[in-house]
């Protein structure tokens, strides 16, 4: 069963996800189903992308393959949605992972992953 939180929540949750020593409260299998839920929801336009791209400002530092993964086919499906479209520049996601990067995300961002294994 997928939750969709309020906004507020969800960004008290993409914090504790980037932050080291509070995302391990949360465990891997919650960590995934969030990035999951986050963006099946966005998907489906009962979320803004905005607050499901929150969740990977933790990203760099989780070592959990599950999550990992379940953050990697989020990304897939929005850079195959995205592919040949004039968005398409503004968000990039190297072939390995180790770099991502989302342009007009409030600023431009880039989620350094380097030392991730992929």
């Amino acid at each position: 069963m997928r939750v969709n939180y309020d906004p507020r929540k969800w960004f008290l949750l993409a914090n504790t996800m980037s932050t080291v020593y509070l995302r391990k409260i949360l465990d891997p299998i919650t960590r995934a189903t969030l990035f999951d839920d986050a963006f099946w929801f966005a998907r489906t336009e009962r979320l803004d992308y905005t607050i499901a791209l929150s969740l990977l400002q933790g990203y760099q530092y989780e070592d959990s393959t599950p999550v990992l993964e379940s953050a990697r086919r989020a990304l897939r499906h929005l850079e195959a949605i995205l592919r040949n479209t004039a968005t398409e520049e503004e968000f990039s996601v190297s072939d390995d992972f180790d770099l991502i990067e989302v342009g007009n995300y409030d600023r431009t961002k880039t989620f350094s992953l380097l030392g991730v294994p992929c």
